[in-house]
Protein backbone atom coordinates (compact mmCIF):
# COMPACT_ATOMS: atom_id res chain seq x y z
CA UNK A 1 0.00 0.00 0.00
CA UNK A 2 3.05 2.26 0.41
CA UNK A 3 3.26 2.68 -3.37
CA UNK A 4 -0.10 4.44 -3.36
CA UNK A 5 1.07 7.13 -0.94
CA UNK A 6 4.08 8.00 -3.12
CA UNK A 7 2.02 8.82 -6.22
CA UNK A 8 0.95 12.41 -6.97
CA UNK A 9 -2.45 11.09 -8.10
CA UNK A 10 -4.11 7.68 -8.08
CA UNK A 11 -7.26 7.01 -10.11
CA UNK A 12 -9.26 3.93 -9.16
CA UNK A 13 -10.79 2.19 -12.16
CA UNK A 14 -14.10 1.05 -10.74
CA UNK A 15 -16.34 -1.44 -12.52
CA UNK A 16 -20.00 -2.23 -11.99
CA UNK A 17 -20.32 -5.54 -13.81
CA UNK A 18 -23.75 -7.07 -14.22
CA UNK A 19 -23.47 -10.80 -15.04
CA UNK A 20 -27.19 -11.13 -15.85
CA UNK A 21 -27.32 -8.07 -18.13
CA UNK A 22 -28.12 -8.33 -21.84
CA UNK A 23 -24.58 -7.11 -22.54
CA UNK A 24 -22.20 -10.08 -22.18
CA UNK A 25 -19.92 -9.91 -19.15
CA UNK A 26 -16.79 -10.08 -21.30
CA UNK A 27 -17.98 -7.03 -23.27
CA UNK A 28 -18.61 -5.14 -20.03
CA UNK A 29 -15.04 -5.86 -18.90
CA UNK A 30 -13.63 -4.84 -22.27
CA UNK A 31 -15.65 -1.60 -22.22
CA UNK A 32 -14.24 -0.79 -18.77
CA UNK A 33 -10.73 -1.48 -20.04
CA UNK A 34 -11.26 0.65 -23.14
CA UNK A 35 -12.52 3.53 -21.01
CA UNK A 36 -9.52 3.28 -18.71
CA UNK A 37 -7.15 3.24 -21.67
CA UNK A 38 -8.82 6.37 -23.06
CA UNK A 39 -8.20 8.13 -19.74
CA UNK A 40 -4.56 7.02 -19.80
CA UNK A 41 -4.16 8.21 -23.41
CA UNK A 42 -5.72 11.56 -22.50
CA UNK A 43 -3.32 11.97 -19.58
CA UNK A 44 -0.36 11.29 -21.86
CA UNK A 45 -1.73 13.71 -24.46
CA UNK A 46 -1.80 16.43 -21.80
CA UNK A 47 1.82 15.77 -20.86
CA UNK A 48 1.32 13.64 -17.77
CA UNK A 49 2.87 10.25 -17.20
CA UNK A 50 0.75 7.35 -16.12
CA UNK A 51 0.80 3.63 -15.67
CA UNK A 52 -2.07 1.18 -15.21
CA UNK A 53 -1.51 -1.30 -12.39
CA UNK A 54 -3.61 -4.06 -10.90
CA UNK A 55 -3.07 -6.88 -8.48
CA UNK A 56 -4.36 -8.14 -5.16
CA UNK A 57 -5.75 -4.73 -4.16
CA UNK A 58 -8.36 -5.08 -6.91
CA UNK A 59 -9.81 -8.10 -5.08
CA UNK A 60 -9.62 -6.67 -1.54
CA UNK A 61 -13.25 -6.65 -0.29
CA UNK A 62 -12.45 -4.14 2.47
CA UNK A 63 -10.93 -1.71 -0.01
CA UNK A 64 -13.78 -2.18 -2.49
CA UNK A 65 -16.32 -1.46 0.24
CA UNK A 66 -14.45 1.63 1.43
CA UNK A 67 -14.23 2.93 -2.14
CA UNK A 68 -17.91 2.14 -2.73
CA UNK A 69 -17.34 0.06 -5.87
CA UNK A 70 -18.28 -3.47 -6.87
CA UNK A 71 -15.02 -4.16 -8.64
CA UNK A 72 -11.76 -2.61 -9.76
CA UNK A 73 -10.01 -2.95 -13.11
CA UNK A 74 -6.92 -1.48 -11.47
CA UNK A 75 -5.46 1.90 -10.72
CA UNK A 76 -3.83 4.61 -12.78
CA UNK A 77 -0.75 6.07 -11.10
CA UNK A 78 -0.38 9.57 -12.51
CA UNK A 79 2.40 12.13 -12.29
CA UNK A 80 4.54 14.50 -14.28
CA UNK A 81 7.48 12.90 -16.06
CA UNK A 82 10.88 14.19 -14.95
CA UNK A 83 12.27 13.67 -18.42
CA UNK A 84 10.42 14.24 -21.68
CA UNK A 85 9.46 11.06 -23.49
CA UNK A 86 12.19 9.73 -25.67
CA UNK A 87 10.93 8.72 -29.06
CA UNK A 88 11.14 4.96 -29.17
CA UNK A 89 11.90 3.27 -32.44
CA UNK A 90 8.89 1.20 -33.32
CA UNK A 91 9.19 -2.07 -35.19
CA UNK A 92 8.06 -2.16 -38.80
CA UNK A 93 4.32 -2.80 -38.68
CA UNK A 94 4.58 -4.92 -41.84
CA UNK A 95 6.12 -7.70 -39.73
CA UNK A 96 2.91 -7.91 -37.69
CA UNK A 97 0.37 -7.78 -40.51
CA UNK A 98 -0.81 -10.27 -43.09
CA UNK A 99 -3.36 -10.19 -45.88
CA UNK A 100 -5.72 -13.09 -45.36
CA UNK A 101 -7.70 -14.42 -48.31
CA UNK A 102 -9.95 -16.58 -46.15
CA UNK A 103 -8.11 -19.76 -47.00
CA UNK A 104 -5.54 -21.67 -44.99
CA UNK A 105 -3.60 -20.79 -41.89
CA UNK A 106 -2.42 -17.28 -41.14
CA UNK A 107 1.29 -16.80 -40.64
CA UNK A 108 2.89 -13.49 -39.62
CA UNK A 109 6.34 -12.46 -40.88
CA UNK A 110 7.49 -11.79 -37.30
CA UNK A 111 6.86 -15.46 -36.48
CA UNK A 112 9.25 -16.53 -39.24
CA UNK A 113 12.19 -14.44 -38.03
CA UNK A 114 14.89 -16.22 -36.09
CA UNK A 115 15.26 -15.22 -32.46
Amino acid sequence: MHRFSTMPMVIGLGMALRPDDKIPLQEQVMASAAGAMNVLNGLHLEGFGGVWVSGAYCEDRTLLTRLGVDGLAGFLFVGTPQEPDRVKRRPDVAHYMVDWNGLGDVSFPVDKRES
